[in-house]
């Protein structure tokens, strides 16, 4: 068997901005694929955790991300998910790479949401007011490629952290003055009241991938653009999509899917908030890794030149 090639969390950090992942991302929307297509996450209880595996195959390449989820607690002394991502040639299904897979996911996860408010951030004022739930490396991540995504046109971003120990008071006065919002946190709650937020704000949620978690209210998407990577996982997986169908809030025909906002963007105008609930699916890891080969192969082939 041939070696396998090992790509370090430091090596994807070197390899592959957070642009180079979005367009990596857009790519693959652009070509035949489409994610409806995709291959299920599965997900395995075990005594002290779960199992995910994310398989996908698109183009020249094929993957598998196998996650673990432990649970809350901080006496456990490591981060509550870890993955590593097994790539493969498509043809031949021999594995190429292995990657670190939680910085994969750390890179593809805003990407992600950088593809689907990309259309939009021509609205946005020159300092762009931008309210993050969460400090964890969601929170993180995203809030470093925003920055990268809004310097790319000319636009500074205030950033402002939310966490556990700030006050209702406060999250009430940041909400008004925001032009984007991230959701990356594990709650089951809704984290805000949605009438807060001025109807021309971008809203991203990511946090879970659990049909019983939310993080925004009915009344969001009630009154928003819903933008989903998919419709059929998004019934089956996205809690804030659910829970506002069941509600009467939103209908499975309103759900807008990425594929469709990236080849026509100019198909939603921002007459109102725009909100975009990720999942995180397997055609997403594949693509982010595939240009993470691809990149690491074209170094070494630079520096022997």
């Amino acid at each position: 068997m041939s070696s396998i090639l090992e790509i370090t969390g430091a090596d994807i950090q070197r390899l592959v901005s957070p642009q180079d992942a979005v367009d990596a991302l857009t790519e693959l929307l652009c070509s035949d694929f489409d994610p409806s297509d995709d291959l299920h996450r599965a997900s395995f209880a075990l005594p002290f955790g779960s199992f995910l595996i994310m398989p996908s195959a698109a183009g020249d390449f094929a993957g598998i991300k196998i996650v673990t989820v432990s649970p809350d607690d901080p006496q456990r002394m490591a981060p509550r998910i870890q993955a590593s991502y097994n790539l493969y040639d498509a043809w031949t299904l021999t594995q190429i790479a292995l990657l670190d897979g939680t910085e994969l996911t750390t890179l593809r996860t805003p990407a992600v949401s950088m593809l689907a408010i990309r259309p939009f951030l021509a609205s946005l004022p020159a300092t762009v007011t931008v309210i993050i739930f969460g400090a964890g490396p969601q929170g993180q991540g995203h809030a470093l490629a925003l920055r990268a995504e809004l310097a790319t046109h000319e636009l500074v971003a205030n950033i402002t952290f939310v966490t556990r120990v700030t006050s209702v008071d406060d999250i009430a006065n940041l909400l008004p003055k925001a032009d984007i919002v991230i959701c990356a946190t594990t709650s089951k709650k809704p984290l805000f009241d949605s009438s807060l937020l001025k109807n021309n704000v971008i809203i991203v949620a990511v946090g879970s991938h659990d049909p019983d978690a939310r993080e925004v209210d009915a009344a969001l998407c009630r009154r928003a653009h819903v933008i989903v990577e998919d419709r059929a996982a998004a019934l089956r997986e996205a809690g804030d999509i659910i829970h506002s169908i069941a509600e009467g809030a939103i209908t499975k025909a309103q759900l807008i899917p990425l594929k469709q906002l990236v080849l026509r963007p100019e198909s939603i105008l921002r007459d109102r908030p725009v909100f975009f609930k990720s999942l995180g699916m397997s055609w997403e890891d594949l693509a982010v890794a595939s240009a993470i080969y691809t990149a690491h192969g074209k170094a070494l082939s630079d520096s022997s030149d």
